[in-house]
């Protein structure tokens, strides 16, 4: 199987912030890769790369066999790509906004396919959606890459990149970090989760304290969700370990549970942060549309 897209030691600069530091990565064609990462990681700028909207500082860069540089214009006969949004219609209610921007992106991605491009960039294209419409975009997704088109889709929902992408690419600070499925990623990770949900997020650094000697690396603590989360291993029996270390404390637990590593356990292993944290700067060193998407950009066959 060919490659659809190369990138070798691809650098960018935006004056002294290094955006990109030495990115490779390659997509077969007729597959979809995911690229990973949270705000400011990098992953916009190397989609205006890969699309010609952007040169770069360093690096190799093919989409479609055509050398990006040397041919900008045969790149962009091969291509399509749907970018942000960050408008809000303030006469309209929350849920009309949400259900406009899922139409305008169907149709922003119904654009870019009129040529039949063989190689299709999708930035960051279900950030702001509510969960149905999300789906939708999800299944329409998944029929274009069974129907053959290679994908390079930027996402930071890691559950997306679960179920779209052939492989991943994760990314953070300019650096890809780790490459592979997701079955291989979360292999990286090993062992269980135990997860807690308590009634007090103020009773978490306790529960914290008192399950610490359970854990293989630092607990994650989440007061939004009321959540606590711990390596571990030795299956039910550290559950049953885990209530009796709880005990006489007065923590109120809703709920306690082991599972496997998922897709955001790896992230926060590798990046120390979850791939949904607030992260200011974006690819360009400035700062992200206080509404979280940017403006639409698209590239559209020649």
């Amino acid at each position: 199987m060919s490659e659809a897209i190369v990138v070798e030691g691809l650098v960018k600069r935006f004056g002294a912030t290094t955006a990109l530091a030495g990115v490779d990565l390659t997509v077969a064609e007729g597959t979809v890769l995911g690229l990973l990462g949270p705000n400011g990681a990098g992953k916009t700028t190397v989609v205006r790369i890969l699309t010609t909207l952007l040169r770069p500082d360093g690096g190799r860069v093919e989409v479609a066999g055509v050398d990006v540089l040397r041919d900008p214009d045969a790149v962009r006969s091969s291509i399509g790509l749907t970018g942000q949004y960050a408008a809000v219609d303030e006469y309209l209610t929350g849920f009309e906004n949400l259900e406009m921007v899922g139409r305008l992106y169907r149709l922003d991605i119904a654009a870019s396919l009129i040529a039949r491009p063989r190689v299709l960039f999708l930035d960051e294209p279900t950030t702001g959606l509510d969960p149905r419409s999300r789906l939708s975009m999800w299944e329409f997704i998944a029929d274009l890459a069974d129907g053959g088109t290679t994908i390079l889709l930027t996402t930071q929902y890691l559950e997306e990149a679960d179920r779209l992408a052939d492989r991943m690419v994760v990314i953070d600070r300019g650096q890809v970090i780790a490459r592979g499925t997701a079955d291989e990623l979360k292999a990286q990770v090993g062992g269980q989760r135990l997860e807690l949900t308590l009634a007090d997020a103020g009773e978490l650094l306790v529960a914290a304290e008192r399950l610490r000697p359970l854990a293989l690396d630092e607990p994650h603590v989440d007061e939004t969700a009321r959540r606590l989360s711990l390596p571990v291993s030795g299956g039910v029996d550290v559950l049953a370990e885990a209530i009796r270390r709880l005990e006489g404390t007065g923590v109120d637990v809703l709920d306690l549970a082991l599972r496997r590593p998922d897709l955001d356990d790896v992230f926060l292993t590798l990046t120390g942060h979850a791939a949904e944290d607030d992260t200011p700067p974006d690819d360009d060193g400035g700062t992200r549309p206080a509404a979280g998407r940017e403006p639409a950009t698209t590239a559209r066959n020649s």
